[in-house]
């Protein structure tokens, strides 16, 4: 990510592009990784909700009038996603067929702190979480969202990291991304406290987005290499990083299934 500056990195998904056609020139294939993704195209001052097949077009939905931070899906319903704009943290839900959008509310979130992740629907517990940073970056909170009304409730925090992806399992385990110690973390869903479970054996400038793709049981990241400023998707397993391939799509993942396609905010694989 040579010429974009890191907060365009965290949106739902991104692509950079004089337009939403010419966005289709940036993206590579994903490797192994195909279909969809519902995307936020932008040129730097519009902003386009997409679906963009990897390595072969872009498809505007509509525009948007928000710049949004992160999002995701909660309770399999894939007709919306909810999304979180930069700098407010006011709350949106997105209709997937045509972009329009419904303020649910502010997310009110302690002074000074940045929303980088979420909202992460548990499928076991029901409940939807988000993660904030302060500034600096150095401390990590843990908070239960309402997306109906985008009330926020502090669960607690973790001194010490910069947790900047979750994602949940289908057994209700939440897991986080420090960008500081490039670790992944276990989350405890009561009192937000972060203990390390693995290295990512790699150094990444960046990190947008992770979660589990119920397909392969699989933990899949977005992040920039920080020596090669390559922008890619991995799989995150005991060895640590492995590139599945290439991207110009930026955000977070959200797997979860529908029937018959399973998405991963935004994505989907047929």
């Amino acid at each position: 990510m040579r010429s974009r500056v890191l907060t365009s990195a965290i949106l739902l998904a991104f692509a950079a592009g004089a337009s939403a056609s010419s966005a289709e020139d940036n993206l590579a294939p994903a490797g192994s990784i195909p279909g969809v993704a519902y995307a936020m195209v932008s040129d730097g001052s519009n902003f386009e909700y997409a679906t963009i097949r990897f390595g072969s077009g872009v498809v505007d939905i509509g525009p948007l009038q928000t710049y949004f931070f992160s999002g995701g899906f909660v309770q399999n319903d894939f007709t919306h996603e909810y999304a979180i704009d930069y700098p407010n943290a006011d709350l949106y839900s997105i209709d997937t067929s045509n972009a329009s959008t419904a303020l649910m509310g502010n997310v009110a979130v302690g002074s000074g702190e940045v929303i980088h992740a979420g909202p992460r629907w548990d499928p076991v517990g029901g409940e939807s979480f988000l993660v904030a940073t302060d500034t600096s970056c150095d401390n990590s909170t843990l908070y239960t969202i309402d997306v109906s009304t985008a009330a926020a409730t502090e669960v607690g925090s973790s001194s010490g990291t910069c947790i900047v992806a979750i994602a949940i399992d289908p057994t209700g385990a939440l897991y986080g991304l420090d960008l500081t110690s490039d670790t992944l973390m276990a989350i405890d869903k009561l009192s937000g406290a972060a203990q390390p479970i693995a290295p990512l054996g790699a150094d990444l400038a960046l990190v947008v987005g992770m979660d589990f793709n119920p397909a392969d049981g699989k933990l899949y990241v977005v992040g920039e290499d920080a020596v090669t400023r390559d922008e890619g998707i991995y799989v995150l397993g005991t060895g640590g990083l492995t590139l599945v391939g290439p991207t110009s799509i930026f955000g977070p993942f959200a797997f979860a299934v529908d029937s018959e396609t399973i998405f991963f905010n935004g994505f989907e694989l047929p």
